[in-house]
């Protein structure tokens, strides 16, 4: 049975991915687009505004196709495996699996961000494989779950800085993690890869944060940010579902377990770190 739910969820992963390459190869590229297409022709450990990995993943797909789909080829492949880790998250029993695809598709940023090449893309991927790699090593700690915890959260960070946010609420939601030694070699591991960014950020005067910090907030508070963005995390979520996940997710009784309450401290602590960040700038 459960092999067959495997096959049901390649066959449905396999037509998503088509059709997004479609999308990705008869859509005119966003001005966002255009810009990381920009970041690709000069490779480097950091740019203005972003880590380097959209930059990564636009010029290995144009060496493929000089088009549209060549700057959005991997972001198409990303997207389709951040839907398989979700599935090797949950795993659906074969009669649920066209649960599991309606769920997925009626959020309306899944559509958006099927082929877009956007830094969002490989932030989200990360993030999917990270939960993927904290499960398995909270089943089972070793150095191998150790090492690719580490890859992967530096992966996270060369992203998007948000991935930070990542990281820190999964240790805040199970403070035993700061007693094993092998959680603490995986975050030094991580760090050390990380280096070669940080060290462009030095080189360069810190243009990343001093941009995030103050300069891409010039404009004085308005209530509008705040609305905006309690609103948009509907249209975000989905305005037929969004409610009903949001309320699962509270609801989920098996917060006492440390993957699951990792889940819902990320869910709620990153909402109202965005929440807060409207007193400040538009989000």
């Amino acid at each position: 049975m459960e092999k067959r739910a495997d096959y049901l969820v390649f066959l449905g992963l396999g037509i998503w991915f088509i059709l997004n390459l479609l999308q990705a190869g008869f859509t005119l590229l966003s001005h966002d687009e255009a810009y990381y297409w920009m970041y690709s022709k000069s490779l480097d450990w950091g740019y203005f505004d972003h880590p380097p990995a959209i930059a990564v993943i636009i010029k290995v797909g144009y060496l493929f196709f000089k088009s549209e789909l060549g700057v959005r080829l991997i972001s198409v492949i990303l997207s389709c495996l951040t839907l398989f880790f979700t599935y090797q998250l949950t795993k659906p029993k074969r009669s649920e699996v066209l649960l599991f695809f309606v769920v997925i598709f009626s959020i309306p940023l899944v559509h958006a961000g099927g082929f877009l090449a956007t830094p969002d893309i490989p932030f989200i991927f990360f993030t999917a494989l990270f939960f993927l790699a904290y499960k398995h090593y909270l089943e089972k700690e070793n150095w191998t779950n150790a090492l690719l915890l580490s890859l992967v959260m530096a992966g996270l960070l060369y992203s998007k800085y948000h991935g930070v946010l990542v990281i820190l609420l999964t240790i805040l939601s199970n403070l035993k993690l700061l007693t094993r030694k092998s959680f603490w070699g995986a975050c030094l591991m991580g760090a050390v890869l990380f280096l070669p960014h940080l060290s462009w950020q030095y080189n360069h005067d810190f243009p990343s944060f001093r941009y995030h910090l103050s300069e891409r907030s010039p404009y004085p508070y308005k209530i509008d940010f705040t609305l905006e963005y309690l609103g948009g995390q509907l249209l975000i979520l989905g305005p037929l579902t969004g409610l009903l996940l949001m309320f699962a997710a509270i609801k989920d009784n098996s917060s006492s377990e440390a993957f699951p309450r990792a889940l819902r401290f990320n869910l709620i602590g990153i909402f109202f770190f965005f929440l807060l960040s409207t007193f400040k700038s538009r989000v």
